[in-house]
């Protein structure tokens, strides 16, 4: 199982790779294409896969709670982002009345641990079965996704044509699609005036910039500082695919029809997964290189591109695993969330140092 995503950006978009108060990037990465290096703008796959991770999360929690399912923070966290949640318990003895244990004592605990049968009993397969998230998109250390999501990168031709100039480092060629704007922002909002959110022309720039250099010099407190915002400009496509790991377990049919679920809601919604994020594009997926036909499409009204439209067309195999998906999760059961008991939790490791240590 192979899903192409074809993804064109509708508005500037931009991933967060670093910020301070005065420059915000996005993330890039370096390529080799005919033996030339180029920086490129990119959307990084793990956006993604939290995003999708996150979207599935939420179609299994809502079915499992209109059943009253109840769930932890450790099993919310393992499907959420695949990882433990520390619930130490707090040590409510007074430590005004606490002794040490006597030498017998620490002999039975030791004893008592010894004989503990390990959290991770359960066999990984039978962990796949209840969890299609586990399954899917893996737990940590413990167990491996079936899947993998590669980085949104733009096509050879965008990186070769859109070149603006040489860097001095090592001769990179930085890409014109990858813009800044620069704008006043206002520390004290009580102040706000037309300079909050101007965005300066070059001469607007160069003078604002002397100015903030004059008052500094002369100690003079300013309220505003500048911000250099970068982008990537509209229009620019990207590529991007979602492949079966070919030394991983078989996809369920019904994982895949989650997987199919969560990607419509994905292709409805704002890139990234949080507000550091900005952005909307549109989407065509297309299955096994069936490029001429794509299974999914969004599509953004002309006039307000937050308002997309999604244009599914799913082949026969398609709505067969969607229907599988739903009738799954029509069965939910408390077995399918609780899963926390099965792994081994930061809270174990801690537990157990507390115990080594009593020991010592």
């Amino acid at each position: 199982m192979r899903i192409d995503i074809k993804a064109v950006n509708k508005t500037p978009v931009g991933i967060i790779d670093s910020a301070d108060k005065s420059n915000i990037y996005i993330k890039k990465l370096v390529i080799c294409v005919e033996n030339s290096l180029y920086q490129v703008g990119y959307l990084p796959a793990n956006g993604v896969n939290g995003k999708l991770r996150r979207i599935m999360t939420e179609i299994l929690l809502t079915k499992a709670l209109a059943k009253g399912i109840k769930l932890t923070a450790a099993d919310f966290s393992l499907m959420s982002n695949g990882g433990g949640v520390n619930q130490q318990k707090k040590n409510t003895v007074n430590t005004d009345n606490k002794q040490k244990d006597s030498d017998k004592d620490k002999k039975v605990k030791k004893e008592k641990s010894r004989n503990k049968k390990p959290k991770c009993i359960k066999d990984l397969v039978e962990i796949r079965k209840l969890n299609p998230i586990i399954s899917l998109f893996g737990a940590g250390l413990s167990i491996s996704g079936k899947i993998a999501i590669n980085n949104f990168i733009p096509t050879t031709d965008i990186i070769k044509s859109q070149v603006s100039f040489v860097t001095k480092d090592y001769d990179i060629k930085k890409p014109s699609y990858i813009q800044s704007m620069n704008i006043s922002h206002m520390d004290d909002l009580r102040n706000v005036s037309e300079l909050a959110t101007k965005v300066f022309t070059i001469d607007e720039l160069q003078s604002y910039q002397e100015e903030l250099a004059k008052n500094k010099k002369d100690n003079k407190t300013s309220v505003q500082m500048l911000i250099a915002k970068e982008y990537i400009v509209p229009g620019i496509t990207m590529y991007s695919s979602i492949m079966q790991l070919p030394d991983r377990y078989q996809i369920e049919e019904y994982e895949y029809g989650l997987l199919l679920k969560s990607l419509e809601i994905f292709a409805k919604s704002r890139i990234g997964s949080t507000q550091k994020n900005w952005g909307v594009m549109n989407y065509d997926m297309f299955i096994d290189g069936d490029y001429d036909n794509p299974f999914l499409r969004s599509e953004s009204d002309e006039n307000y591109v937050f308002n997309i439209t999604i244009k599914p067309s799913f082949k026969n195999e398609q709505q067969k695993a969607i229907s599988e998906a739903d009738k799954w999760l029509d069965a939910i059961s408390p077995e399918n969330i609780n899963i926390e008991k099965y792994l081994k939790t930061s809270s174990d490791f801690s537990s157990d140092e507390e115990e080594d240590e009593s020991e010592s």
